[in-house]
């Protein structure tokens, strides 16, 4: 899975929410707004679950970017 493809998943699961948060719970708030929420809330969530997968990847990383250098 490439970084487009990524970005185009949450995108559409971006586009669906705010189509439902706009037509089927009723809050009429401006769509461009609620849209970048819902991509940044997808693009975190995302994020979330591949650090779980792979924490020991993770904690490479992590001790990595923490090292004086």
């Amino acid at each position: 899975m490439t970084l487009t493809t990524i970005f185009i998943y949450v995108a559409l699961v971006a586009v669906l929410l705010t189509l439902l948060t706009e037509f089927v719970f009723g809050k009429r708030k401006d769509w461009v707004t609620t849209y970048f929420q819902h991509f940044c809330g997808g693009l975190f969530i995302f994020s979330g679950l591949v650090k779980a997968a792979d924490h020991l990847g993770t904690a490479y990383n992590m001790g990595q970017y923490f090292t004086e250098v």
